[in-house]
């Protein structure tokens, strides 16, 4: 496969996930109450559908990150390697907790109902608020290297590698309120993600100079 296949797969594969991701950030405040409960989200005709569209953007944001780093396999270097590595480990994490919300959660919303209330034993365990707070940070910090590593090395306009650093960091959650930060994020990881694979199916290689 020649670097010019690898780059324009990997510019059709970011762009549809920009477009995954776009609807997912999205599609929430259009179908779900902001001021209801967990309960209530997990009761109304829409969460089954979002949530399912929400597990399928954790499973493919991994395998977007791991093609734009093979795009450029020398130019980022160890830092960008490292910091790829905490990035799909806290996606994988938040993929195992899409799963739960999308097929584990409606269940208990109709059979154990106290279990999914955000008053409720499961949200108030600390267990489950370690986890939760370890996800976030590995993912973070993963994203923050990843992202450095991209814009020192000038693979790709800094502008955009800004952007999509940015919404990777909102964006995560998107089931969870408040909403509108989760569709500010959306938004602007899907214009990272398209700036990048725009850039990408050129096949080009930023300026060294920055510009």
């Amino acid at each position: 496969m020649t670097r010019l296949t690898l780059a324009r797969g990997t510019a059709i594969l970011t762009g549809a996930a920009a477009v995954l991701i776009l609807l997912s950030a999205l599609l929430p405040l259009m179908f779900l109450d902001a001021g209801g409960s967990m309960l209530d989200w997990l009761r109304d005709p829409g969460w089954r559908p979002l949530s399912g569209l929400a597990l399928v953007v954790t499973g493919v944001m991994p395998f977007v990150l791991l093609a734009i780093r093979a795009c450029y396999p020398a130019g980022a270097g160890a830092l960008a390697l490292v910091g790829l590595t905490f990035a799909v480990v806290g996606l994988l994490a938040y993929f195992g907790f899409a799963f739960d919300m999308a097929l584990v959660w409606p269940v208990l919303a109709a059979r154990a109902p106290e279990l999914v209330d955000f008053a409720g034993p499961m949200f108030r365990d600390p267990h489950f608020a370690f986890v939760h707070t370890w996800m976030k940070l590995v993912h973070l910090v993963g994203v923050l290297l990843f992202g450095s590593a991209l814009f020192r090395a000038r693979v790709c306009p800094r502008a955009a590698v800004v952007v999509l650093t940015l919404g990777l960091i909102l964006m995560p959650g998107a089931l969870f309120p408040p909403f509108q930060l989760r569709a500010v994020g959306g938004i602007v990881e899907a214009w990272g993600l398209g700036w990048v694979g725009l850039f990408l199916w050129s096949g080009k290689r930023a300026d060294p100079s920055g510009a």
